[in-house]
């Protein structure tokens, strides 16, 4: 159940997310009024994608404790397996339903809004009751949960209530008569079993949503910026098709050449993937026909000068271009694309910020990105951030700065032992060489600089090894630079992943050229 402030819960839960994205194990179907309620719960939860908060460790599922840190401190989540102690085994279905929509667990006690019960209040009485039904089902787990880490005010629980009679208005969703039932359907996923809004919608000062800026772009708590998915000029799907936004739920990617990461990874991985195609198009329908109004606003934007420019495009130039191309448009199958990504010129900069810092782990179709962490100055880091923003017609402002990049320094992992394990070298079977391959592959390793000699070395390798799958090609010549590249006692490891991703660019994009 995901919300806003909510940690970077990828990194904890990455792992399982990223399994769960390769599996492609999606449902067929949305339940039908005869599939069981365990079933049909199952199936809600899912969509409220209920374990990207409440499993810190894959082993154990829905047993709270995954930290949420906020402004106004530590929160930890609650165990909603059936354990009687620790978790809900003892509450009544009342309890779970007054917890879910109106932020009261059992005894009255009222929730911090890090639950979404402003959304879930939107959620049917069948629904919750399927809900109530499988979460009895599944296993459960003894932990109890760790005790908050709010400050005073905000570890006064009966404050909760002065915030609620502010910012809460309990009550069913309610159809739109004038829509359509694919409509009210998209409408009903996103506003409340969801919860879209509690990243993608502005908060105030006391972390309620801006009342009229729905789905229009906000920053998430975490160090990651939820673009505006809302309508209007500044949406970052307003150039998208349904096709291409059921895709991107699904998959993580879509034609458009971007990906998911950070929060939103998690959320297809651990969510929307396991959605039926009926809701997938009904979600784009609703998306795709909103009426931004008032909320059709961008800050003021920050212009970035020449000098500035031109140290981002050097920064650009001497670690970018070899993935994402000289134009911005990545190289499928090794980079997404940063000219047009939603991604990169929404209204803040936090997500390039943190993409630069932390790296990505593989994602589907693309590969791992390494940190730049080390590799790059506080500076150097802005003037690449600001250019990335600003080129390739983005309309995005020069917005990021020295300050913001220290300040995500000291919050943002930057050493995930899956990111640099994904940038291993991969085996390389005997029986896939030859003597000339590895020949002019070593003679590639020992030379400094670029890796423009490795032209003419997909054609090379086909008509020498026709056996071997097309698909397998680049792996094989990726890993055998790289393990003659790691071999050599000189160099920083950061300079030679950076070659080997190269070089990976390279020989793939040849690839691609081939068979066009």
């Amino acid at each position: 159940m995901r919300h806003p402030g909510t940690h970077g819960a990828w990194i904890a839960t990455a792992g399982l997310a990223l399994a769960l994205l390769s599996s492609g194990s999606a449902s067929g179907a949305v339940p039908a009024a005869s599939t069981s309620g365990v079933e049909a719960g199952k199936y809600l939860a899912e969509a409220a994608h209920c374990s990207a908060c409440h499993t810190s460790h894959a082993d154990r599922p829905f047993a709270g404790n995954l930290a949420i840190p906020s402004r106004f401190g530590t929160m930890y989540s609650s165990n909603i397996t059936p354990d009687a102690k620790t978790g809900i085994g003892a509450w009544t279905e009342t309890e779970f339903a007054s917890a879910l929509r109106l932020g009261k667990g059992r005894h009255g006690r009222y929730l911090y809004p890090s639950m979404p019960y402003t959304d879930f209040t939107k959620i049917s009485d069948a629904d919750v009751h399927a809900l109530w039904l499988y979460f009895r089902s599944v296993a459960p787990i003894a932990e109890a949960q760790k005790p908050n880490e709010m400050k005073f005010p905000f570890n006064v629980r009966p404050g909760i209530a002065a915030w609620q009679a502010l910012y809460f208005k309990p009550g069913r969703y309610v159809p739109d008569s004038s829509q359509s039932a694919e409509w009210n359907r998209g409408a009903y996923l996103v506003q409340g079993l969801g919860h879209c809004g509690a990243c993608h919608t502005p908060k105030n000062f006391a972390m309620a949503d801006k009342t009229g800026r729905g789905l229009q772009g906000a920053s998430t708590g975490d160090n990651w910026f939820a673009p505006n998915i809302g309508g209007g000029r500044f949406s970052g799907i307003r150039d998208w098709s349904p096709e291409q936004i059921v895709d991107f739920l699904k998959t993580g990617h879509n034609d458009k050449n971007v990906a998911a990461v950070g929060p939103m990874l998690e959320t297809i991985a651990q969510g929307t993937q396991h959605l039926a195609a009926a809701d997938l198009q009904a979600i784009a329908v609703y998306l795709k026909n909103q009426d931004a109004g008032q909320a059709d606003t961008r800050p003021a934007s920050v212009e970035l000068d020449a000098n500035r420019r031109a140290a981002g495009a050097a920064v650009y130039a001497n670690h970018c271009t070899a993935c994402h191309g000289d134009d911005g448009k990545g190289l499928d199958g090794v980079a997404p694309a940063l000219a047009g990504n939603s991604a990169v010129t929404s209204a803040g900069p936090q997500t390039v910020v943190h993409a630069i810092l932390s790296g990505f782990a593989p994602n589907g179709r693309w590969g791992a990105m390494p940190s730049f962490a080390s590799v790059l100055d506080s500076q150097e880091i802005v003037d690449v951030t600001n250019y990335a923003r600003t080129a390739w017609g983005g309309q995005a402002s020069a917005d990021a700065t020295v300050a913001i990049v220290n300040r995500m320094s000291n919050e943002v992992e930057t050493g995930d032992p899956r990111i640099q394990a994904a940038l291993i070298c991969p085996s390389v079977p005997a029986a896939s060489l030859d003597p000339q391959t590895v020949d002019e592959i070593g003679a590639l390793a020992r030379r400094e600089g670029d890796v423009q000699a490795s032209h003419g070395l997909v054609s090379n390798y086909r008509r020498r090894h026709p056996e071997v799958e097309r698909s397998e090609v680049v792996n094989v010549l990726s890993g055998l630079y790289c393990r003659d590249l790691m071999a050599i006692g000189t160099g920083s490891a950061i300079d030679k992943q950076m070659r080997v991703i190269r070089f990976t660019a390279r020989v793939a994009g040849e690839d691609i050229a081939r068979r066009r």
